[in-house]
């Protein structure tokens, strides 16, 4: 589940909390994770901070042979996630419309959608030279 009613949490106070189980496929594009682990949300005065501790798998292309293999490897963030309101309340600030874009948001229907953070937290934790095993020697397969 990628997509979080958050409606709940919104109305509580700073502070309140909710984990969230993942288990799910993230896709655009070429990039094809498979994510389990959790994600906290918690509430703070002015948006939602989620923490993932997770795992991810992926098919990779080995940097020495070219082939492809399965890779699985941690992917760890935290990000804040603001409502519409929030973010209007930040350009009337001073913040420039256009770096308000860059922000992850909850809809006007209290979903958070973790998705789009989960793929891009997945590609930068993906290993820079993919290996598919320690002891892989392109010039023995030829």
């Amino acid at each position: 589940m990628l997509s979080v009613n958050v409606g709940t949490l919104l109305q509580q106070e700073s502070g309140s909390k909710k984990i969230v189980a993942i288990d799910d496929v993230v896709e655009n594009g070429n990039d094809r994770f498979l994510v389990k682990g959790t994600v906290r949300l918690c509430k703070t005065n002015r948006f939602i901070v989620a923490e993932a501790d997770l795992v991810a798998t992926s098919e990779l292309t080995c940097m020495r042979c070219l082939n492809k293999f399965i890779s699985t490897f941690t992917v760890k963030f935290t990000d804040e996630f603001y409502t519409k309101d929030n973010l209007i309340v930040m350009a009337r600030e001073g913040n420039r419309e256009d770096d308000l874009e860059d922000f992850f948001t909850v809809d006007g229907r209290n979903i958070l959608d973790l998705s789009e953070a989960i793929r891009q937290y997945a590609i930068m934790s993906e290993p820079l030279k993919p290996i598919c095993t320690e002891n892989c020697d392109p010039l023995r397969q030829r």
